[in-house]
């Protein structure tokens, strides 16, 4: 083979490239190459026929709208992707001579052997076939010829060359377009997310005030009714008065714990780099009557630093520690070992105690708002505090995770991204 012709197989092959490296469209990039191939070396007609979303059928892409006869037959013609032809045009590349009735390189379903025929009857002589694939077929391509000729080793290999480099733009446009999508999607969520956070802002507003108000009446005129008239209300009436008092106060615990949720998505500081030590000496302070009160042993180990916005992070921390505390077994000195790592881009904290635990199968439910695994007579609160932990843990990029031991404990692990990875947000 020639100098010459090596050089004009590379410089076609180049120029294939640009059009590749140019289009970040699909339906840009597919014209593109066909307008320079059609013609191009072969004394005939290109045509790529894509392969329908279902599978089923090869649709032409068309190019030319003003063409001979057999140009147009071909860019119109839809080619059910079925039987013989099937699996040799989207797995291997054929040759085909049409002159004389002979195929003898490819066997073809009756229906594209029409299509052969009729290619035939308008003067083609020969045919290239290659399949257009890159993770998953795509289409065919196809080089019509109007002169017989053998088949040498430069037509193939620009032919092939291009199947595979079509194949390959392909396959990149519509990785940028799933992408793309990825990020409209990503950019819907957030919106989403945002507005949601804006309800829940709107909501603590209207809990706040609206709702606060009639319930301080009603707590109010309550205690005054107990303080003036509880001497001559009947016993039934006491007690009766006694449950209205409660539920006011329970739906002032459910009112506060609401508001406590809602506001996690507001900033309260600026995320810092913080040694997670100093974040449970700060969250223990509160809690040291509570800690005292109960003797239970907090064990903290050696811990990492992360980026996290303080306030909240000392949040979660004391209301693990009061829950390790709330479900203390009588039977044994209540303990919590806080211990934390470094695993790749995450920052580990981990909070086991040896409390009543819980079934496994209730790892996900105890971080549901106002789900409860007991009675309010057994233990007292809303339900709300694991549910701001896991919204807390979530605002920072993070997690939060359950491990119940029944009658033995449970472990809490807390995953925030490593300073210099992932900000809060």
């Amino acid at each position: 083979m020639s100098e010459q012709v090596v050089f004009d197989r590379l410089a076609d092959v180049a120029d294939i490239v640009k059009i590749v490296n140019s289009h970040t469209k699909e339906e840009d990039l597919i014209p593109a190459i066909l307008s320079l191939l059609d013609g191009y070396q072969m004394a005939g007609t290109v045509i790529f026929r894509r392969l329908s979303p279902d599978g089923r059928a090869l649709i032409p892409y068309t190019v030319n709208t003003h063409a001979d006869p057999l140009t147009n037959y071909l860019q119109t013609r839809v080619i059910p992707a079925v039987g013989s032809y099937e699996g040799l045009a989207l797995t291997e590349d054929r040759v085909v001579t049409v002159h004389e009735n002979d195929f003898p390189m490819i066997d073809f379903d009756p229906d594209y052997l029409a299509d052969v025929l009729y290619v035939q009857q308008h003067g083609a002589e020969a045919a290239f076939f290659h399949p257009v694939r890159s993770s998953t077929s795509i289409g065919v391509l196809t080089f019509y010829s109007y002169e017989t000729f053998a088949v040498d080793e430069r037509r193939l290999d620009v032919a092939q060359r291009a199947a595979r480099l079509l194949a390959f733009g392909i396959e990149k446009c519509r990785r940028l377009e799933e992408c793309e999508r990825h990020e409209r999607a990503h950019v819907t969520a957030n919106a989403r997310l945002e507005s949601s956070n804006r309800d829940l802002q709107d909501f603590a507003h209207v809990a706040s005030h609206d709702l606060q108000e009639p319930l301080r009446k009603i707590q109010t005129f309550s205690d005054r009714l107990s303080s003036s008239a509880n001497s001559r209300l009947s016993v039934e009436s006491a007690a009766n008065l006694e449950k209205m008092q409660s539920a006011a106060s329970r739906m002032q615990r459910l009112i506060d714990d609401l508001l406590t949720y809602s506001r996690v998505g507001a900033r309260v500081e600026e995320p810092v780099i913080v040694g997670l030590n100093a974040i449970i000496d700060e969250a223990m302070v509160p809690l040291r009557s509570l800690i005292a009160s109960s003797q239970t042993a907090i064990v903290v180990d050696d811990l990492p630093a992360a980026l996290v916005d303080r306030k909240q992070l000392v949040q979660l921390i004391q209301v693990l520690i009061q829950n390790s505390i709330k479900y203390a077994r009588t039977d044994v000195q209540p303990e919590v070992r806080v211990s934390g790592a470094v695993d790749s881009d995450w920052v580990v904290i981990s909070m086991e105690d040896n409390g009543i635990g819980f079934e496994p199968k209730f790892a996900e439910r105890i971080f549901e708002p106002f789900r409860r695994l007991h009675s309010r007579a057994d233990y007292e609160g809303t339900g709300i505090g694991l549910a701001v932990c896991r919204r807390i843990a979530t605002r920072h990029g993070g997690t939060i995770t359950a491990v119940g031991r029944p009658g033995e404990g449970s472990t809490f692990v807390v995953k925030l991204p490593r300073p210099g990875s992932v900000s809060t947000g």
